[in-house]
Formats: structure tokens, sequence, C-alpha cells
């Protein structure tokens, strides 16, 4: 079912799986009660989302495919320079991206800089599945292009 898509498509319905899992989950499991309209707050989160992915794909994309084009066609990154490929590859890149996020997370933390953009989603009113939705779109846009350098 899955070979066909291209990885973006397939990212995005999992998410929208473990998105809905987790809210399934949260909503029949409430230890708190909700002192504000939570399908507001659901909305403002989704339409928030949905502007940042927007400008992150009009700005990030075409850089990034430019990005990849050249290393494919000049055989440029480390796994051709130490001739991995296939699922071995995928798990070392797996492994470095979440090792990349993990000191870009903690940059955000540490950083002033960084922090201004990171907060929005710290500043979150009530914590639940849609605090996964919130960010500033420069946090966004910095954090991709600290992944395209990598």
């Amino acid at each position: 079912m899955f070979e066909n898509m291209e990885p973006s498509h397939v990212k995005f319905i999992f998410f929208i799986i473990l998105f809905a899992c987790m809210s399934v989950l949260e909503t029949s499991n409430l230890r708190r009660v909700w002192t504000h309209n939570r399908s507001l707050r659901i909305q403002f989160h989704i339409l928030l989302s949905l502007i940042n992915s927007i400008l992150i794909n009009i700005t990030i994309r075409i850089p990034l495919v430019i990005i990849l084009v050249y290393v494919h066609e000049f055989e440029f990154g480390l796994s051709n320079k130490l001739g991995i490929n296939g699922l071995i590859e995928v798990f070392i890149t797996i492994i470095l991206l979440d090792f990349i996020e993990y000191w870009w997370h903690r940059f955000n933390h540490n950083w002033s800089f960084l922090w201004r953009f990171h907060k929005v989603h710290h500043m979150d009113t009530f914590i639940d599945t849609t605090t996964a939705l919130r960010f500033h779109i420069g946090e966004l846009f910095l954090s991709n292009i600290f992944k395209i350098i990598f």
C-alpha cells in the first residue's frame, strides 16, 4: 500500500493516525476538567499547524530539492562516502536525525534567541495532544535549516 507513495505522504498518514489515537486515548482518560472551549482550541492549533506547514513547504522544499539533487548527482554525503545503502542507511539516518533533533531541542531551551521561538510551544495553557501542533514559524524555519545543513 505505501510502497508507491511519496515518503512525505506516508509520514503525514502515520502522523494523522498517531495523532487521532492519542487524542482518543486522551479524551477517554481525562484527568483534568476543561475550563475553556476545547473545539476552539483544537481549531486554533490545527489552523496554526496548517499555516506553518504551507509556509515551510513553500520556503524549504525548493532549496531542499536543489540540495538533494546536488548531493545525489555529485555523490556527496556520509552514506556515499561510507558506501552505506539500503536498510542500514535508513537505520543509521534515523539514529543520526534523532540525535540531531535531541540537540536541536536542547539548543532551543538553552539559547535565549532560540527560546524566544520555542516558548510558543511551552506557553500552551493546557497541555494536550494538540500542543504537538503549536509552534512558532521561526522555530520551524530555523529547525529545517539546521536539518538541511546536517
